[in-house]
């Protein structure tokens, strides 16, 4: 499969994520995938008629040497597929480093 039909099946499935659940999930390592990825979001934002915004962790975060990365409408907050709650949480999540991740002490 060559580089363009690729991302034309990744943004499908983004499609078909965003209809079912609200969201795109995906672990990928940082470089070329996640331009591909960030391509198809475009595309697939395009075609349900809302711009999305793709939402990364830090490398490692979940899985060694990879990056988390979300997939949603940027307007998530005003339900636009009823499930703002469950995206928001998640992207908090995604994004919001565990104590573990950092190298200064939290304060009380």
């Amino acid at each position: 499969m060559d580089a363009i039909t690729a991302r034309e099946c990744l943004a499908d499935t983004i499609i078909d994520r965003l209809r079912s659940e609200g969201f795109f999930m995906i672990d990928l390592a940082p470089g070329q995938d996640l331009i591909d990825l960030r391509w198809a979001a475009l595309v697939a934002g395009r075609h349900v008629g809302c711009h999305l915004e793709a939402f990364v962790s830090d490398v490692g975060r979940s899985v060694p040497g990879k990056v988390t990365v979300l997939v949603a409408p940027s307007a998530w907050r005003a339900r636009p597929f009823g499930l703002d709650t469950a995206v928001g949480s998640i992207v908090q999540d995604l994004l919001r480093p565990s104590v573990a991740d950092r190298e200064v002490p939290l304060s009380a």
